[in-house]
């Protein structure tokens, strides 16, 4: 709502107290910079590198075998829990000396993300695979990591991957499902694919983007991809839900503005962006003329601000038994 730009909000991110705030070994810094950045904004390129120091060196570590990484333990810090390569690149992954430091799979997800939303699939789909060689992947970035390989061919052969993967059938995979059916114009398929998901969104929890907004992202880009106009509509309905459920997101009125057909409802998304979000980047573009209607809108509507005391008296009621009124 403060309009705060690029540089307020990374100086704010850097400050001490903001920096190491932190609930158990999580550090929320970090995962608020990828929210920021995703949620109606468009990453910078060097989301990953922002994230890198916030977060600090590397903590990851390569232990003896060569290929299990070793990481802090997400309850206390202390203790170190291992991880091991997604079934997407079991088997594949090529040996490592011992101690070799290695950078978070928030890191890796942020610069994938970032090169994902700048249309530059290939260098997605490059970190997105360097990131599954010591990382599980088949929660928050199978999606994304489909939608890159989808765009760019699918040459390694994720989507086949899926098939064998039988207990990940969860709301990222359908996600991904969804996201090779748009690329072959297969909308039904699509469609199909998101309403399994639904069924299986999650709170968002330890996902540096709220999967809300995941959802929405869904929608958005299958309708580009296959230019079903189903897609749009399926949009707008996920949008007016959102805004029910979490009436202050103003992401949600500022797609809904990118999509709505021009009526009462596009002025008011418009209107109700401007409030919460006035560097909303969907809104950027509105002219003059919608911009004088929605402030007019709000003046007259504004749905946060408490209503005046009414000054009709309000009459006493006795109530009787049953049956008489």
């Amino acid at each position: 709502m403060a309009g705060a730009n690029e540089k307020t909000i990374n100086e704010w991110l850097h400050r001490p107290q903001i920096r190491e705030a932190r609930f158990q070994a999580k550090q929320f810094a970090p995962y608020f910079a990828v929210l920021w950045y995703a949620t109606d904004r468009e990453p910078p390129p060097g989301l990953g590198k922002l994230v890198e120091e916030l977060q600090g060196p590397p903590v990851g570590h390569i232990d003896v075998d060569g290929l299990t990484l070793l990481v802090p333990h997400p309850i206390d810090g202390k203790g170190l829990m291992a991880l091991h390569a997604s079934p997407f690149r079991a088997n594949q992954v090529a040996k490592l000396p011992t101690g070799t430091a290695f950078k978070s799979d928030l890191e890796f997800f942020a610069e994938a993300y970032a090169a994902l939303r700048a249309g530059n699939y290939a260098a997605a789909v490059s970190e997105f695979d360097a990131m599954a060689e010591h990382y599980p992947i088949e929660d928050h970035p199978l999606g994304y990591f489909a939608y890159a390989a989808a765009k760019t061919g699918d040459k390694d052969h994720l989507e086949k991957c899926l098939y064998s993967m039988p207990g990940y059938r969860n709301f990222d995979y359908w996600l991904a499902h969804a996201y090779f059916a748009g690329m072959r114009k297969e909308s039904e398929a699509a469609r199909d694919a998101l309403q399994k998901a639904f069924k299986l969104r999650p709170s968002t929890d330890n996902r540096p983007i709220l999967s809300e907004y995941q959802y929405a992202e869904a929608f958005e880009w299958l309708y580009h991809d296959t230019e079903d106009s189903r897609f749009r509509i399926d949009l707008l309905t996920w949008l007016k839900a959102v805004q029910v459920m979490q009436p202050t997101q103003a992401w949600a009125y500022a797609m809904e503005y990118s999509y709505a057909p021009t009526g009462p409802d596009k002025t008011r998304a418009l209107a109700i962006t401007r409030y919460l979000d006035p560097q909303s980047a969907r809104i950027r573009g509105a002219s003059n003329e919608e911009l004088r209607t929605a402030d007019a809108w709000f003046q007259a509507n504004n749905p946060f601000r408490i209503p005046a005391p009414s000054s009709t008296p309000v009459r006493a009621t006795r109530l009787e038994p049953e049956g008489h009124l």
